[in-house]
């Protein structure tokens, strides 16, 4: 009896929905995740118009696989509900902003004083001031070290008058020269809320403003003062988003949290012609930017003054209606990071050369907040009153104890507030025991983002130099959250780091006692994403009358090492049944075929698999898209570096390396080079570290395509001499003997590029 009623429960929980009408599409043998506990795996899905309307064993889809327009024998393969990033910031790390966004991290920049003066030379959106991105704080105080003051050194290397700032990678400080100070009207006596502008040991400027300064200052370029450069930035924008739409895409990812939306900026609207026109293949939310400060227009104005302007504004653009786009969270700094000792902590930070130049505007050595807690709690209040939901940056475990006390401090003063709370806390690096079990009691989701090396336990120690040794070891409690009863969420901060959800979920299966499992790790990139986006009633989970939204993965991440989960690609990317993006090497678009076995091929991290004829060459691993994997091209009988075309695809492999990458340098290059437009190029793999370079030609007819690569094959046959042997007219057979001298060639292109080394954003 026992056994029998096991048997039923079995039966019962193998198949949700049912077959009597005929569905679009029916996928088999597959290995289905579906972050449902009531069943959480299946191996037959079926869909209509959008929605799942089966899911479970193919012994109960005989007549879904019978009717179905469209089969799908999935090979094994695993699916999983597609990716929710979180946190990221998809149009300014897919925008080519900067002119020159090619510092080197690891490089004194007194070393890089050739990269500096042509950065100069560029432009952004106005004649007058360029813009340039890439460096970390600690080479400033290198700078200072070297005897230099960081806003001299940069006027040395600037036209006369002409503005220049260069964004620090974490976007946490810019680094000015005088003409841009100038041009932002910034003197000894300006303060900025939430910003501090450093000064050297005279009192004197020295160009370098941290947090909310650097913001301000960022805006002051970003602001067109006419109609010729609004559209340059409107220009800029649109194709930023089109980029990173397919980069998120290549990766599995399917919803999307825009976590920093500059409405000053006039990003809102670029937002929205995308969904009117249908370019937009994720499922949004944006988060309105809550400005600490007056913006450069006005700085005077008072602050109660201007918080009550700015309400109104955000106010005036909340929506919550159902769509792909929706505008219902807010955007909130509660302090800085740790690095520049602005994170705000309980305890003061170290002694520290990080610190010094700080005590005139952080005297208690505790880090900063944003807003004054008054100001955060009011402002904080007026927004959950609205209905928005709070994306609070926190770092510091005494910005994360402010954020959490501004939820806490709302929810008491809006008892009238009868939708349901989905407050966000992000980056959350530093929790105090005493807050953990908050994260529930408050219902607030920890957002994390593990996805770089400092995440790991053997790195701890960089910033015990800030924190001490204690402290430090609890970096990113995420396990602790969730077993206080609290939701964990996944997200990768894009441009931070990578976008690729496999990169973040590797290293959560890493982190010594605040390792997850394997479910728990997809569930906070999945279902738990879904919640704090509104939307878990209709995605995050693979379940009748959801949509169908998932990802087709290129290996089982259930079962291979936490290490080797990093490599993973996606094969095949689904919003709404609608197919986003497919890898046609191993996936392919003939409705008889299958997905090919892995047998056929295989996909390495940091090589390049020839076995075969199958290899992930469009699995989207570039910088900006993240996967760890190689493309790999069929290569030519003793050949070991070439070029080609095919399937609509040119992959370069290069016998040099990539010291770092920017895609929009590397489009830029391709497009003078092909003769086509930069949106024509999808770039599918390229990354620093690698001598790898594929792209695909997108909206071009054959014919358009074919004369882009004759192009090609021209440019590269006139350009001979030291860079390429007399083969390179051999699109099959294109060797590159060395890195030598190309800046001497006409203006070109990828060839060149790849061998002087492109810079990463």
């Amino acid at each position: 009896m026992q056994a029998a009623l096991i048997l039923l429960v079995y039966l019962a929980g193998s198949v949700h929905g049912d077959c009597t009408t005929a569905p679009d599409v029916v996928v088999t043998n597959a290995a289905i995740h579906t972050m449902e506990p009531t069943m959480p795996t299946a191996d037959t899905m079926a869909w209509k118009s959008e929605k799942i309307t089966y899911i479970g064993t193919a012994a109960g889809a005989t007549k879904c696989i019978s009717d179905a327009a469209l089969k799908i024998n999935a090979q094994g393969k695993v699916i999983t509900p597609g990716f929710h990033d979180i946190h990221l910031h998809p149009m300014e790390a897919a925008s080519s902003f900067a002119a020159c966004d090619i510092l080197s991290s690891t490089v004194r920049l007194s070393s890089q004083t050739s990269t500096l003066r042509a950065c100069a030379s560029n432009n952004f959106i106005e004649s007058d001031f360029a813009l340039g991105w890439g460096h970390l704080i600690n080479q400033i105080y290198d700078l200072i070290d070297e005897g230099q003051n960081p806003k001299t050194f940069l006027d040395n290397l600037s036209p006369a008058g002409k503005a220049m700032c260069i964004m620090e990678k974490t976007s946490h400080s810019v680094w000015c020269n005088s003409a841009a100070l100038a041009k932002a009207k910034i003197t000894t006596t300006t303060k900025i809320e939430g910003g501090i502008i450093l000064k050297d040991s005279t009192g004197a400027l020295n160009g370098v403003l941290l947090e909310n300064a650097g913001n301000y200052m960022i805006d002051v370029a970003f602001t067109p003062s006419t109609s010729t450069q609004r559209a340059k930035r409107t220009e800029i924008w649109t194709a930023g988003l089109k980029t990173a739409m397919r980069t998120l895409n290549v990766n599995g990812i399917t919803s999307i949290t825009n976590s920093r939306a500059y409405w000053q900026r006039d990003v809102v609207p670029i937002w929205k012609a995308a969904l009117a026109a249908g370019t937009l293949t994720t499922r949004t939310v944006l988060a309105l930017w809550v400005y600490p400060a007056p913006n450069f227009t006005n700085p005077s104005m008072n602050i109660d003054t201007w918080d009550t302007w700015q309400l109104d504004k955000i106010k005036a653009d909340f929506t919550d209606a159902a769509g792909l786009l929706r505008i219902n969270q807010v955007k909130m700094y509660v302090d800085g990071i740790i690095h520049q000792s602005t994170a705000r902590m309980l305890t003061k930070y170290q002694t520290g050369r990080w610190t010094t130049g700080l005590k005139a505007d952080i005297p208690d050595g505790m880090g900063m907040y944003y807003f004054q807690i008054a100001r955060l709690n009011k402002l904080v209040a007026a927004l959950d009153a609205h209905g928005f939901d709070l994306h609070l940056h926190g770092i510091g475990d005494g910005g994360v104890r402010a954020g959490l006390d501004s939820i806490a401090a709302a929810r008491t003063a809006n008892t009238a507030r009868t939708q349901s709370r989905r407050h966000h806390i992000t980056h959350a690096e530093y929790i105090h025991a005493d807050d953990r079990s908050r994260f529930k009691s408050l219902d607030v989701i920890a957002d994390m983002q593990v996805g770089g090396e400092e995440s790991l336990p053997k790195n701890y120690a960089w910033d015990a130099e800030m924190v001490g040794t204690t402290i430090a070891n609890g970096r990113q409690p995420i396990k602790s959250i969730i077993n206080a009863g609290g939701r964990a969420g996944l997200s990768s901060d894009w441009d931070v780091h990578k976008p690729s959800p496999f990169l973040g979920i590797s290293n959560a299966l890493q982190r010594g006692t605040e390792t997850l499992t394997v479910d728990e790790a997809v569930a906070a990139y999945t279902i738990n994403g879904a919640w704090s986006m509104r939307h878990d009633d209709i995605t995050g989970s693979l379940k009748v009358g959801k949509y169908a939204d998932f990802a087709v993965l290129s290996q089982d991440i259930w079962s291979v090492s936490a290490s080797q989960v990093a490599s993973t690609t996606i094969y095949l990317t689904m919003l709404g049944g609608k197919e986003v993006w497919r890898d046609t090497n191993n996936f392919p678009t003939s409705t008889t075929n299958t997905v090919k076995p892995a047998t056929s091929g295989t996909t390495t991290s940091g090589s390049t698999s020839t076995t075969g004829t199958a290899a992930a060459a469009t699995t989207g691993a570039a910088a900006a898209t993240g996967g760890a994997a190689v493309a790999a091209a069929t290569t030519t009988s003793g050949s070991t570096s070439n070029f080609r075309t095919g399937a609509n695809l040119v992959t370069l492999i290069l016998t040099t390396l990539f010291s770092s990458y920017n895609e929009a340098n590397v489009k830029r290059h391709l497009a003078t080079a092909l003769g086509v437009s930069a949106t024509n190029i999808i770039i599918t793999n390229a990354r620093s570290g690698s001598t790898i370079l594929t792209f695909r030609l997108d909206g071009l007819s054959a014919t358009a395509e074919q004369n882009a690569i004759n192009q090609l094959k021209n440019t590269c046959a006139s350009t001979v001499a030291n860079t390429i042997s007399a083969s390179c007219s051999s699109i099959s057979t294109v060797s590159f003997s060395s890195a030598t001298s190309t800046a001497g060639s006409v203006g070109v292109l990828a060839l060149a590029l790849a061998l002087l080394g492109v810079y990463i954003h």
